[in-house]
């Protein structure tokens, strides 16, 4: 009986043996596939991520600087001198690093035959701003904001690159410098769940940002194996390989035109917890019932630890896009706002009036205040500013019930008349308008009165293309006025 209970026990040992083996070898398949998902999930959103900041940050210096280059643009219709187009980009460059990046280091570009910059840099004797990268790329992107090979500054060993765009008159660009500390940041927050390591790289081998920041700014082309790597990443979003004698999981993707994200999780550190755990699991197999529950609970921590994460990044995801939405909508306004006076300005007027000119009569108002640049040399622009500013409020406060008022560009002022004012309502209001605007003001402790030169005029459906051939006409019935003494309101009704 003995023997028989022996054999038992035996057998039922042995049983045990092979039903817990069977359990042990099951419950590491399964971490270990969860550890592959949970490195591809991680990998994959990190990337995400990564991806999507430095798509939002490169894209709020392209827009920015499109914007500027707009404004470059009409000020060089306008025949603006090149003094004030310096002092424009003083006051970008100024107001870019106080309202929307720190980085973003000054605005400067070869603009009508000379070379101007924002930040008071005076360039050598021997600097050609033609032969420049920021130039050369500029001129072959047809108008579009280009991105230029990034490179180590000599002084401050940071990585910096410039967006450029070349303007209207196909000579001219506008250019802004950045400072890649924030792609660095961003690069460097990205830990993998401490498994790897990311960096980006664009198409001559130079290291944008790593990881690692001893190696930002070096050239990893020199390896062979990273070569091959790069190369294998311009075809493959995910992909395993060596790399220096070790098996490793490739993520990447491309951040802007020429740079490359590249993340790497070498397979060691998610197989060496595995492997660990096998171990200790055969050598304690009497007690692998209480090791199958602490792996259980073990890998439902990791998975929820991985899910948690995985909403982190997505959580991350979503901030960008609104960070982007608010940048975006921050541009929109200083696109079609005048900075000074808070109106509408050009580009909103060209953009409300189209679809009117093509099947409606419009009555229309501009106003030009004569001598402005007078009142700015004697007084300072800060006192034209706020001159403006008191005279869009008078505007506004009287007469926004009757038309829509736009600030076309610095002391010229149009007026849009809703449908339901009639041509005779329009000139009355007109008249209002032009006397409105010659009262006097006080400004600090000065009063001032102004003189004005404007025009009423009814445009006939299909009379002009778009809003900038409407302001032209205007334009010049105004300045006719100024050549004949200006201070006169005209009435050109067709």
């Amino acid at each position: 009986m003995k023997k028989k209970e022996k054999n038992i026990f035996i057998v039922t040992i042995a049983f045990m043996l092979v039903v817990l083996a069977l359990m042990v070898t099951f419950n590491f398949l399964s971490f270990y596939k969860n550890a592959v998902n949970n490195m591809e999930t991680v990998g994959s959103s990190s990337l995400s991520a990564e991806i999507s900041e430095i798509k939002s940050y490169i894209s709020q210096a392209e827009n920015t600087l499109s914007v500027t280059a707009d404004n470059i643009d009409y000020m060089l219709n306008q025949d603006i001198t090149p003094d004030e187009i310096e002092q424009y980009l003083k006051f970008e460059t100024t107001r870019f690093q106080e309202e929307i990046d720190e980085n973003f280091t000054g605005v400067y570009g070869y603009i009508n035959g000379q070379y101007i910059d924002g930040s008071d840099w005076i360039p050598p004797s021997d600097y050609v701003p033609t032969e420049r990268d920021w130039y050369t790329a500029a001129a072959q992107s047809n108008g579009e904001p280009v991105i230029v090979t990034p490179y180590v500054d000599a002084m401050t060993n940071e990585v910096i690159t410039s967006v450029c765009c070349l303007l209207d008159d196909g000579k001219s660009v506008i250019s802004i410098d950045i400072v890649l500390n924030r792609v660095q940041e961003i690069t460097e927050s990205i830990n993998l769940d401490n498994m790897g390591y990311a960096f980006i790289v664009d198409e001559s081998g130079l290291v944008i940002a790593h990881n690692d920041s001893s190696k930002v700014g070096k050239n990893c082309f020199g390896n062979y194996e990273m070569l091959e790597l790069i190369e294998r990443a311009k075809t493959s979003e995910y992909f395993n390989r060596k790399l220096d004698g070790e098996d490793i999981y490739v993520f990447t993707g491309e951040a802007t035109v020429g740079w490359r994200v590249v993340m790497i999780i070498p397979k060691s550190a998610f197989l060496k917890s595995s492997q660990d755990l096998l171990i200790k699991n055969i050598l304690i197999v009497i007690v692998v019932y209480a090791a199958v529950i602490f792996f259980s609970v073990f890998a439902f921590r990791k998975l929820k630890e991985s899910i948690e994460e995985l909403d982190k990044k997505q959580q991350q995801v979503e901030n960008a896009n609104k960070n982007l939405e608010r940048s975006q909508n921050v541009i929109n306004k200083i696109a079609y706002t005048n900075i000074i006076t808070d109106l509408k300005n050009r580009y909103s007027l060209e953009s409300d009036i189209k679809e009117k000119l093509e099947s409606e009569y419009v009555n229309v108002a501009y106003f030009d205040i004569d001598n402005f640049r007078n009142i700015n040399e004697t007084f300072g622009y800060d006192f034209g500013d706020n001159l403006l500013s008191d005279i869009s409020n008078k505007l506004v406060e009287k007469f926004s019930q009757y038309a829509e008022i736009y600030n076309i560009f610095g002391n010229e002022f149009c007026i849009v008349f809703n449908e339901n004012i009639s041509a005779k309502q329009a000139e009355e209001i007109t008249n209002e308008v032009f006397e409105t605007i010659k009262d006097k003001y006080l400004i600090g402790n000065i009063y001032i009165q102004i003189n004005a030169s404007g025009v009423i005029y009814r445009c006939s459906p299909k009379e002009f293309l778009s809003g900038g051939s409407m302001l032209l006409k205007l334009e010049s019935i105004v300045r006719n006025i100024k050549k004949s003494g200006g201070n006169y309101c005209q009435t050109s009704f067709n």
